[in-house]
């Protein structure tokens, strides 16, 4: 199976509108053609998906960046206070 391929121009109407930038009228016309066209609504999952992912990604590395610094600060504290115990 062929994967589908869609217009440059409804890639960015479906950034657009998931960035909020659609007027009223674009909106209006957007959520017509979700509701009548099957492929345009499959866009819109998949890029929805997309940036669901892609959040996940970043919170995870976010979480992994503050746990290798609170360690490696606990690591440095650790020998700080080695230098100086009897």
């Amino acid at each position: 199976m062929e994967p589908e391929r869609y217009a440059l121009e409804d890639i960015d109407l479906v950034e657009r509108f998931l960035d909020g930038d659609l007027s009223d009228q674009e909106t209006s016309l957007f959520e017509k053609r979700l509701a009548g066209d099957p492929a345009f609504r499959s866009l819109l999952e998949m890029r929805s998906e997309i940036s669901e992912v892609w959040v996940r990604a970043h919170i995870r590395e976010s979480i992994r960046q503050e746990v290798a610094s609170h360690v490696a600060a606990r690591r440095q504290k650790e020998r700080f206070a080695g230098q100086y115990l009897p």
